[in-house]
């Protein structure tokens, strides 16, 4: 994971603060007492790409509920499928993220992966060709979570323990592929039925969105030794992601790009 070279703190919501890394730098860090939550976030190429086809958005925004205004921060993992198009790699991806940013406010969940869906098959259609990416995306306010998923990212939890013993998790949303790990769905491909649920968390727990480059091996058995290899008490989200990214490299050869947003709850529920 690349290191910050410099670090510029800006307001980004009220009681929030931002440590924003050089330009070029892949990783993120956010804090928000208003929320409750401090997030982590960080993107790799991988050696063999030109470009890095993993995309992390993380847009600050409001959100209306009962007739209140409330901070919220929706975050996505694009992860760029095989494409056969006359693009660049990468460019349905920067795509899906500007209609991600245009309209994240305007639609919820379900409905915002349907229709970034629609927009990105038109893309790919009016580009001769088709392709996709696999998008995860949350919402995170207050009360809770909301999370949603078309196609192999994975969204899991975190359970850090006392102690310093194992952590504990599930995986939350299952990944979209067949039983030889084909993907089945991605927004601009194949978009039959987008899997949304909420996620509520105690203080400590950490929500995980990521590619598939980061972490490869996935179901329940083994998202749990996932958990059980890292220590996710008394840490901070960057050690952790690193362990994470350890992990998955001692299990299997990484060859693809690779992404991964950390999220901690802060307060109690």
């Amino acid at each position: 994971m690349s290191a910050n070279q410099t670090n510029e703190v800006a307001t980004i919501l009220p009681g929030s603060t931002c440590h924003r890394p050089a330009p070029d730098a892949a990783t993120n860090y956010w804090r928000d007492e208003s929320l409750g939550f401090e997030i982590f976030s960080s993107t790799e190429k991988a050696s063999a790409h030109s470009v890095n086809e993993d995309r992390v958005v993380l847009i600050p925004s409001f959100t209306e509920i009962l007739g209140v205004q409330v901070p919220e921060l929706v975050i996505g993992v694009i992860d760029e499928v095989s494409q056969k198009l006359s693009l660049s790699p990468g460019a349905i991806g920067e795509f899906i993220e500007h209609e991600l940013r245009k309209y994240h406010g305007l639609y919820r969940n379900e409905q915002l992966l349907r229709y970034l869906h629609a927009k990105a098959r038109r893309f790919c259609w009016m580009s001769g060709g088709e392709g996709g990416a696999s998008v995860a995306i949350a919402f995170v306010r207050p009360g809770g979570i909301e999370i949603g998923l078309v196609g192999d990212c994975r969204i899991g939890l975190l359970r850090a323990t006392r102690w310093y013993r194992p952590a504990s998790g599930a995986l939350l949303i299952a990944p979209q592929t067949d039983e030889h790990g084909r993907l089945l769905q991605a927004v601009g491909n194949t978009c039959t039925s987008p899997a949304i649920g909420t996620v509520q968390m105690d203080r400590g727990d950490i929500l995980v969105l990521s590619s598939d480059g980061m972490i490869p091996d996935i179901g329940p058995a083994a998202w749990a030794r996932m958990c059980r290899s890292v220590n996710a008490s008394n840490i901070s989200l960057r050690s952790l992601g690193q362990q994470i990214s350890d992990y998955s490299r001692s299990a299997i050869m990484i060859k693809d790009d690779s992404s991964i947003v950390l999220i901690r709850r802060l307060q109690p529920r």
